[in-house]
């Protein structure tokens, strides 16, 4: 096994990440987008779904949608992010909106995004899986020059880059 080099944050001065649901940037590399904040890279954050099942028992799927989304623009302040975009998939739905895909590949270009964030593609959530495919569906189309960055949510990840975060942490 080769050992991951670590790094102070990967190449990007504009920096795109994809999270499937409202939490997922935070604790899969949370520290690395405050790291670029701190490094004075723009950051952008995509939120995939749409979080109506995040709180399970409460009927009110607009009230949790619209909890989650404030849960999250009051997090990403925290952490120096200004620009959060909402995908709005269903969560745990099968299939993708042909409108996220063009969405995002708007939104790809338009950041002009050189790095981009997003769960591992081995990730066993259905969520975490249809964020990649997303991606790889928004992206097909443009002629794109970025670098590319796994996070561990869900399944744990062999890593080839490793971002220590213990100087930022608290």
């Amino acid at each position: 096994i080769d050992v991951p080099v670590s790094v102070r944050v990967p190449d990007g001065r504009n920096v795109l990440v994809l999270e499937p649901h409202f939490d997922d940037a935070v604790i899969g590399c949370g520290g690395t987008i405050r790291k670029h904040i701190l490094a004075g890279n723009k950051l952008s954050v995509v939120c995939v779904t749409d979080g109506r099942n995040g709180i399970p028992g409460l009927k009110d799927k607009q009230k949790v949608t619209e909890t989650r989304k404030e849960e999250t623009r009051r997090a990403m302040r925290i952490l120096g992010v200004e620009d959060i975009y909402y995908l709005d998939e269903i969560d745990m739905a099968k299939g993708i909106k042909e409108t996220s895909v063009a969405r995002l590949s708007q939104i790809i270009a338009q950041t002009k995004s050189d790095l981009v964030y997003l769960p591992w593609f081995l990730d066993n959530h259905v969520d975490h899986v249809k964020t990649n495919e997303l991606f790889r569906r928004a992206s097909k189309a443009l002629d794109l020059k970025l670098n590319v960055c796994a996070y561990e949510v869900w399944t744990p990840i062999v890593p080839n880059i490793v971002v220590d975060i213990g100087e930022i942490i608290e």
